[in-house]
């Protein structure tokens, strides 16, 4: 966790090692934001998700699935700055079999994904980390009503409600 800024919460990596990479892990730490989603009243979570390599062409289908269905609405879509933007709708959607992506999707992606989350506009080529990376942005009234339940029972708060 990076910054709370009027409602603004940076995700930043998080490292767990190897054998501790267990689903009951990933979600004492999903529970953990959650809580302090809810304690703080966050109304926008957001960070970056990566894939592996950084060859765009490798992740086409997954990028383009991404644009075309999970694109964040105009009004909070960030945009990659021109000079790192890399396009992302380079495969026309019906020529992308959207449930091999989804299957194959970095696990981050997917979990933001699940709960309600979207993607910005561009991806970026991080040479440094050997990555090429998506904004995730999650706007918490706009969060998947199932996942609000669940961790408003586990945190005893409401999430994304004036």
């Amino acid at each position: 966790l990076v910054n709370n800024y009027s409602g603004l919460l940076e995700m930043g990596r998080s490292c767990v090692l190897p054998d501790y990479r267990t689903k009951a892990v990933l979600q004492l730490l999903w529970q953990g934001i959650a809580e302090y989603v809810a304690y703080y009243g966050v109304k926008f979570l957001f960070g970056c998700a990566s894939f592996q390599g950084t060859d765009p062409q490798d992740h086409a289908n997954a990028l383009s699935y991404l644009y075309h269905n999970h694109l964040a609405p105009n009004e909070f879509r960030p945009r990659a700055l021109a000079d790192v933007y890399t396009k992302m709708d380079v495969v026309a959607p019906d020529l992308i079999d959207a449930r091999s992506v989804i299957r194959n999707l970095p696990p981050l992606i997917k979990g933001y994904l699940r709960i309600g989350g979207f993607v910005g506009d561009g991806a970026f080529v991080d040479h440094d980390f050997g990555t090429t990376d998506v904004c995730v942005v999650l706007n918490t009234s706009m969060m998947n009503e199932s996942y609000q339940k669940h961790y408003e029972r586990k945190t005893g708060a409401e999430f994304g409600r004036d």
